[in-house]
């Protein structure tokens, strides 16, 4: 089938016939539930009723994913995808209570200043058909105290919880596949000295290498060299498990009716975290290990007679740990427009929310520790803050999106890259709508996207594919108009 690339002339339908090759992938899941629940007053106290809830459920949840012959059979550059089958079944009893202590100033034998307080705990036992049993758990309170100046809005909050993810049938049932991967072989000299402890590694190294082997001048292949493999899921998974607390406010203050903030305080750590270790991750496990050679990723890889690594497998496996902090915040205002401008009708509303990271870094193992707070996608800052000015037949929106700096590798050395390559500058686009009510019937709408027209920072853009979802407005100012109506 001729073709001429060059040129503006559009591939005619032949010509893409025969040079695109479609892929077809179904996605199936059933899940069928069932659940039974109870709950009411058990007891009456000083402050009220202690309300308990109770239940039972019973899941169960199959699962495909399914390819068509040009992707099972590698007829394209992302090789081979096998099909996933699977299934397992969850069982689970539940129990939940509140447990109120002071409402609307009463129920201790004695005076505090305090308007309420309540507890509220909750236990959940878990029996998944895979991943085995679990015990969840969380347990928190509110406190609503009424003091001189302040009165009683300020209510204080917080909890702490134990939650599990059970795994998901890709990284239980995914088929083993051949795959063909570059690594970074610790044997290396370019790699021996790294690691979370570098001596640890190079003593491990040693110690593997047969006696009279010169590490110093091995030059392992894998690195410049695709070796063969294989990677699948993985069906001893067992369930991620995360211990968080959080702690905050909701203000509500007398002297400005109608404005809500709150504000909340997380930390988040999650140990089990199912991975998918890639070559160079299972080979920095078992080296880095003190337990070496007893480490399960020490059996994952094979090298030849030349001492290459001649085969290596990977998949998921519960080895990462997680930690994240942060810091989230919301405003609400909502105050007639008259109390602003005399005489003028209608409502203005103010509203927005607040994110900060803190803490955001992974370990795979004893391996290097991951910090990815300050990096794309995980900016330390946003924000997005919008002011709404609601009439009877009109309305406007101004909203503010704020998304900050980011760097590309939050620990690489300042000199491998130059300063003002370094960091991506933040982010801010401020967009508006305009509201009509034409009659009952009829409402006539204008957007205007990106008012002031910013588009990505251009270092960002040039280190992002087309496709890539880090972009945050690669179009800049646009319009729409449109008319809703109905009848």
């Amino acid at each position: 089938m001729p073709f001429n690339p060059l040129g503006f002339n559009p591939v005619t339908p032949e010509q893409a016939n025969f040079l695109i090759q479609p892929e077809i992938r179904e996605t199936e899941i059933r899940q069928l539930v069932y659940e039974a629940n109870l709950g009411g007053p058990l007891l009456d106290l000083p402050a009220g009723e202690l309300e308990v809830f109770g239940g039972f459920t019973h899941r169960r949840e199959q699962g495909s994913f399914l390819g068509d012959r040009t992707s099972r059979n590698a007829l394209t550059e992302s090789g081979a995808i096998e099909d996933v089958t699977g299934k397992f079944n969850t069982t689970e009893i539940y129990g939940e209570t509140l447990i109120p202590v002071i409402r609307n100033g009463e129920g201790l034998p004695f005076d505090l200043p305090i308007e309420s307080l309540e507890f509220e705990g909750a236990l959940r036992l878990v029996d998944n058909s895979i991943a085995g049993r679990d015990v969840t758990w969380t347990a928190g309170g509110r406190l609503r105290p009424d003091l001189p100046f302040i009165g009683d809005g300020v209510t204080l909050r917080g909890n702490f919880t134990q939650a599990i993810r059970s795994p998901a049938i890709p990284e239980l049932f995914l088929p083993q596949s051949t795959i063909r991967v570059f690594a970074d072989d610790p044997w290396d000299p370019d790699f021996i000295q790294g690691g979370p402890s570098p001596d640890v590694r190079a003593a491990n190294c040693a110690a593997a290498a047969p006696n009279g082997f010169n590490l110093a001048e091995f030059d392992s292949l894998i690195q410049t060299s695709r070796r063969e493999g294989v990677t699948g899921g993985n069906p001893n998974l067992k369930s991620e498990v995360s211990d968080s607390w959080t702690v905050g406010a909701i203000i509500s203050p007398e002297a400005l009716p109608g404005l809500t903030l709150s504000v909340d305080w997380t930390s988040v750590s999650v140990s089990d975290a199912i991975v998918q270790l890639s070559a160079t991750d299972i080979m920095s496990a078992c080296f880095d290990s003190t337990n070496f050679p007893n480490v399960a990723t020490c059996d994952s890889f094979t090298r030849n007679e030349n001492f290459q690594v001649s085969f290596i497998e990977t998949g998921f496996v519960n080895a990462a740990q997680l930690r994240f902090a942060g810091l989230l915040a919301n405003i609400s205002y909502n105050f007639a427009a008259e109390d602003l401008i005399e005489n003028l009708p209608g409502q203005i509303q103010i509203f927005g929310n607040f994110f900060h990271i803190n803490k955001l870094e992974r370990e795979i193992g004893v391996g290097d520790l991951d910090v990815m707070v300050g990096e794309a996608f995980n900016e330390k800052l946003e924000f997005q803050l919008n002011m709404r000015y609601q009439a009877e037949d009109y309305s406007f929106l101004w909203q503010t999106r704020h998304i900050g700096s980011h760097v590309f590798d939050a620990q690489e050395s300042p000199e491998r890259r130059l300063a003002e390559e370094s960091k991506v500058s933040p982010m801010r686009i401020h967009n508006f709508t305009f509201n009509y009510q034409v009659n009952d019937y009829l409402t006539a709408r204008l957007v205007v996207n990106n008012v002031f027209d910013n588009r990505d920072d251009p270092l960002r853009a040039a280190s992002l594919g087309g496709n890539d979802l880090a972009f945050t407005d690669p179009f800049g100012r646009r319009f729409l108009f449109g008319i809703n109506a109905s009848f």
